[in-house]
């Protein structure tokens, strides 16, 4: 027969099993906290990234318009603009670092920005002797988006921003997905 186990060695046992139950119970709920905390700081990450493309394709979308109607000169506006795109770019690069294909992507982009920025810059240079608005009125033709001039650069610059923000997209969607994986685990 089964041997008679006193009722303080079955109180302990039970006692036992039940801390180490809740100590399994806790240690899966802090992984999944901290799961969905990493998720968390990704997502804030990736809508940031999204934000600042957005804002790249506005600039560079608005570039002559924003120096046509600006009281400053075309060259201080140019300037601002370009400081705020290098800002830009370098959060950028710092918040994808750990994304190869965005980086690739980012220096595409941030070549045309410069050659874009550089053309603007050699029509201000070459033409100091006209009055600011005919300069205003060059540079506003030369910034014309893409679908006005049939800008293959442009074209490509757009692209890359895509493509970056579709591989955000997918990430945000991933996580997504772990989020409510690791929800119906602990609803269960």
């Amino acid at each position: 027969m089964a041997k008679r186990h006193s009722i303080k060695f079955k109180l302990g046992l039970s006692i036992i099993i039940i801390i180490g139950i809740f100590s399994a119970v806790s240690t899966l709920a802090v992984l999944n906290f901290g799961n969905l905390i990493s998720n968390n700081l990704e997502d804030k990450k990736s809508w940031e990234v999204l934000s600042i493309i957005d804002g790249l394709q506005e600039t560079t979308r608005e570039a002559g318009i924003t120096i046509q109607q600006s009281d400053e000169s075309p060259s201080n506006v140019i300037n601002n603009l370009r400081t705020d795109i290098d800002k830009d770019f370098e959060s950028l690069y710092s918040l994808t670092a750990d994304n190869s294909e965005q980086q690739q992507l980012l220096k595409k982009s941030e070549h045309y920005i410069n050659d874009f920025y550089s053309k603007i810059e050699d029509i201000i240079t070459s033409s100091s002797a006209d009055d600011e608005a005919t300069l205003k009125n060059k540079i506003m033709e030369a910034a014309r988006p893409a679908d006005m001039t049939g800008d293959n650069k442009t074209d490509e610059f757009q692209d890359s921003l895509t493509k970056i923000t579709d591989i955000e997209n997918a990430e945000l969607l991933e996580r997504d997905n772990q989020t409510k994986q690791l929800q119906s685990q602990h609803n269960r």
